[in-house]
């Protein structure tokens, strides 16, 4: 998923909404299957100068208790908060604290 900055990066929002889903590869788990895409919702917002991303990504899996192999129905969410940079904006670019801005998108 690619978001578009342009309206950010010239000023016209300070805040951008996003949601979307994509289909979560099972076969890099084993003995999990995704019964439903993730879904991510979150949104950019400016402060002063300061870009913030936030969002919450929620996944649902079929997998089996590792002691009595009963099946388990799942769901794991998280949020994530990150500092959003625009490239060359940054001494260090490699610093896991930022998102960086690639050609006006995230």
């Amino acid at each position: 998923m690619r978001i578009d900055m342009t309206p950010m990066l010239s000023s016209r929002l300070d805040k951008l909404d996003f949601s979307f889903e994509y289909e979560a590869e099972s076969d890099m788990f084993d003995g999990i299957t995704f019964d439903k895409p993730v879904s991510v919702s979150g949104c950019v917002s400016e402060k002063a100068g300061c870009m913030l991303l936030t969002l919450k990504a929620s996944v649902s899996y079929d997998t089996e208790c590792a002691r009595c192999l009963k099946k388990l129905h799942r769901t794991h969410t998280f949020d994530l908060s990150k500092n959003v940079a625009v490239s060359g904006s940054l001494q260090d670019e490699d610093n896991d604290d930022y998102v960086i801005v690639e050609d006006r998108a995230l």
